[in-house]
């Protein structure tokens, strides 16, 4: 069957979004109905259960919102900027509905509009933009929502590919490093390009998904509007309700916004109470009104944190990959903040004066999508077949560098209909009308045909088809598209994250992650992870659904080694049990694991089991993100600050003064609107990056300790052999092995003490070294006094039973009684027997991840 290409790009923004088409070879921006490029990404739905999305929905809301606040028991109705929470578990609650709402219903009704403003009842198949720092669950969302909309395909694409992607057309460099900087309405992006001879591949990303326009517009709320109320009001019992004051917050973030905007091009504005509207009463029943001249240095003031951070995170995806801002050959300044002077100033003065603002920053996204989707085919599934026409299949580069590119085109006989047997002959135009082929026999068989390209521009050719007497026949695909001068170097999507397990860490007792190796972070897909040799905590008996293994996946920031999971994103946990397997897996069996992520970013696990060499598959279903309680939020935050006084004293205290007062003015921050949702995602957000900073810490201060430890434990190793010397206790022993082995641990010993690094691979492999000469030392002790060890063994845990966590008790109290049983001549293997089964019921091994 013929297949034909996409055409149609959306910018699915969190405060705007629009769409783009290609039209004549190149992408055009659809109006909305009030003749705006974009369209506001809000929902509202009315009593009689209409939906109304755009600008007639965005001015509900203001109202929506004011009634909210003035009106006891005014339900909203209207949501915006839902953006945010797409993937997560939050809903909207929709009392004309009658139920909640997910993100990506809301996102489906934008979807539906922006595909009704294309007037193309046929629309199947459509090019979404997502943040290039969107988890898997949050894009799992959006295609979701594309489904809800009635596309039956969807392909995503990183919002900065696609800017570069519309700026690469028209940029008169086509070589060097570009960085994209995009800063919409709800999230930033900063990515690395690196262009050559106008083929472009993304080198790395960075990004903040809860940084964006919204943040000033609290900002203003927060610290202009808010105040002048507590100043000239009394204000008490509003600003100590949480509820109230976030209706109150909510009420005035339009207005924020409006003023925000004008200043971009105005020196001050005035945020004012409209006449005649209810804007509600203070604790003594004054009506509330607001009369505030904001001028642009107030407002910069307030700004600048917010770019200062995305600044911040460009430097650092610059720094990481060793360039400096002489190295850039570009900026490209994408979304609306683009037009403030100070982020134009700013971005200029700390990251290089090439910064270009020449492009609409509000639709550079959306044509980039619509050049994207001329490239990308309709999967056959979705194409239909128009049995009128004769269908063509069509080969070719879609994208090119070079001025001529060859064209393979055949006819699909078994998909046409009345297909001529012979005779039939194509004509192809390019439609600027500068070059044309002559007439050329087509058939069942492949014709190669070369064609003609204008240099930096979507070229687009018409074929036209004619039976053996020159009757015009219609035929599928009947234009193409190819563009030159500009071309995206990668097939697959570049992954934003590193994809990590979450495994018992032996090391700090505590669960952490473990990078997969292949799935690292900038890894173009199809890629593919392994990781081998874990080990089962627990039997997995066949038909035995209470025996199983956890394995969470997670998509963690560049550097997540042996961190947290919580700081992280969680992708889904795969949980294996007794019904997953044929034959019984033994506790502490290895088991290895594959994970695949395909090019559309869909992903499955398989985990080899050796010992019965069986493979159990899955794809893997993304969760939705949780969004945490306040107070869980505030409890984080107490652990990460009192993390930090553990090992003050031990650690760069200029470094932890910084950390200890972000975490301050972060809970500072988070508890002036506790109950918003999307502020806890985007605290959460913020205590990540400080959490990781506390790891690395620990892991320097837990150098030294492990130093010690091992030192210590050599020494004392070396003073028992010293002693089974002494007393002529060699004779069980293998001494010579003993002494090789000595050998070989003093070596590494050295080695990892002299080495400077501070990984947490040093980490793991110090542990590693301090188990190994723990495991001789504990092998010596039982070759010469075994029966009398496992017996002590057994007696302290006889002594300490009632304060041990036991999986079953009684089993536990059997097996010490057993054990301490046991004549003192029974085999030693007896006693050990019995010890590692008592070891089995400790809280340890409940934990249920592999270790």
């Amino acid at each position: 069957m013929a297949s034909s290409k996409i055409m149609f790009g959306i910018d699915l923004g969190t405060t705007n979004s629009s769409i783009a088409r290609i039209r004549d070879g190149k992408p055009e921006v659809i109006r909305s109905e009030t003749l705006k490029y974009t369209m506001p990404s809000c929902v509202h739905i009315n009593r009689k259960q209409g939906v109304s999305v755009g600008d007639s929905a965005y001015r509900q809301m203001g109202e929506d919102m004011i009634k909210s606040f003035t009106t006891e028991g005014w339900e909203v109705n209207t949501f915006a900027e839902f953006k945010r929470t797409i993937g997560s578990d939050k809903r909207y609650e929709c009392s004309n509905l009658g139920r909640s709402l997910f993100s990506e219903e809301l996102s489906a009704e934008v979807l539906k509009q922006l595909k009704a403003l294309s007037r193309e009842s046929t629309l199947k198949a459509v090019v979404i933009t997502v943040p290039a720092k969107f988890t898997p669950g949050q894009k799992a969302a959006t295609v979701r929502a594309a489904e809800l909309a009635g596309f039956e395909y969807c392909e995503l694409l990183q919002e900065p590919v696609a800017a570069s992607i519309a700026y690469g057309m028209e940029a008169e460099a086509k070589d060097g490093f570009w960085v994209v900087f995009d800063m919409g309405g709800g999230t930033f992006d900063a990515a690395l390009l690196k262009v050559e001879d106008g083929i472009m591949n993304v080198v790395d990303t960075e990004g903040d998904n809860y940084l964006g326009g919204k943040n000033l517009d609290y900002a203003i709320v927060d610290e202009v509007v808010i105040p002048y109320m507590d100043r000239n009001y009394s204000m008490e019992s509003i600003l100590d309700d949480e509820q109230r004051k976030e209706q109150l917050r909510n009420a005035w973030k339009s207005k924020a916004e409006e003023a925000k905007i004008k200043l971009s091009l105005d020196e001050s504005t005035d945020i004012l109470s409209d006449l005649g509207e209810d804007y509600g009463v203070d604790d003594e029943g004054n009506e509330l009104a607001v009369d505030i001249s904001l001028s642009r240095k107030e407002y910069n003031e307030l700004a600048r944190p917010y770019f200062q951070k995305a600044i911040d995170i460009t430097q650092n995806l610059l720094k990481r990959n060793n360039l400096k801002s002489d190295d850039l050959a570009t900026i490209v300044m994408v979304g609306g903040p683009a037009y403030t002077p100070l982020l134009q100033e700013m971005a200029r003065q700390q990251l290089t004066p090439k910064a270009d603002f020449s492009n609409d920053p509000m639709t550079i996204v959306a044509r980039g999508a619509a050049l994207h989707a001329a490239t990308i085919d309709i999967p056959y599934g979705v194409a239909e077949v128009n049995r009128a026409k004769v269908n063509l299949e069509l080969k070719y580069e879609t994208t090119t560098v070079e001025t001529r590119e060859w064209l393979t085109l055949k006819v699909l006989a078994k998909e046409s209909d009345s297909v001529p047997s012979d005779g039939m002959f194509m004509v192809i135009k390019r439609n600027d009308g500068a070059w044309t082929t002559d007439r050329m026999k087509i058939g069942t068989e492949v014709e190669l045909v070369e064609l003609s390209l204008v240099e930096n521009t979507p070229n687009q050719f018409s074929l036209e088809l004619y039976d053996p007497k020159g009757t015009r026949l219609d035929c599928e695909p009947c234009q193409i598209t190819i563009i030159q001068g500009f071309k995206h170097g990668q097939k697959g999507a570049t992954l934003p994250y590193q994809i990590s397990i979450e495994i018992h860490d032996d090391l700090f007792e505590r669960d952490g992650l473990v990078p997969i190796k292949g799935l690292e972070k900038n890894k173009v897909t199809p890629a593919v992870g392994t990781e081998n040799s874990y080990k089962t905590p627990v039997d997995l008996r066949p038909g035995n659904a209470s025996d199983y293994v956890e394995i969470p996946i997670y998509a963690g920031a560049f550097f997540s080694e042996g961190t947290k999971a919580i700081y992280s994103d969680l992708v889904t946990v795969v949980k294996i049990s007794g019904d997953d397997v044929p034959a019984l897996v033994r506790a502490n069996s290895e088991v290895d694991l594959t994970i695949k992520i395909t090019r559309d970013e869909k992903m499955s696990l398989s985990a080899y089991f050796p010992c019965i060499d069986y493979s159990y598959e899955i794809d893997v279903e993304f969760s939705l993100d949780r969004v945490h309680t306040a107070e869980e939020i505030e409890s984080c935050i107490a652990e990460a600050r009192s993390a930090l006084e553990n090992i003050y004293d031990e650690t760069d205290t200029e470094k932890a003064d910084r950390i200890l007062k972000d975490l301050d003015d972060l809970l500072e921050k988070f508890q002036k609107a506790r109950l918003n949702d999307d502020n806890r995602l985007q605290t959460l957000n913020s205590l990540r990056a400080l959490q990781r900073e506390i790891d690395n810490l620990e892991k320097q201060v837990e150098i030294p300790r492990l130093e010690e430890r091992l030192r210590n434990a050599y020494a004392e190793l070396e003073n028992l052999i010293q002693k089974i010397r002494e007393n002529s206790d060699e004779e069980t022993l293998n001494m010579g092995k003993i002494d090789a082995s000595m050998a070989d641990h003093k070596n590494k010993l050295d080695r990892l003490i002299k080495d400077r690094d501070r990984s947490h691979q040093k980490l793991k492999l110090m542990g590693d070294l301090a188990e190994e000469i723990s495991a001789m030392d504990m092998g010596i002790r039982f070759a010469l006094a075994g029966r009398q060890i496992c017996v002590n063994i057994l007696k302290e845990y006889a002594a300490a039973f009632d304060q041990l966590d036991w999986s079953d008790r009684a089993k536990a109290r059997s097996l010490i009684q057993t054990g301490l049983s046991l004549p003192p001549d029974a085999e030693q293997r007896e006693f050990m027997t019995i010890v590692i089964q008592v070891n089995a019921l400790l809280p340890y091994y409940q934990q249920h991840k592999l270790v």
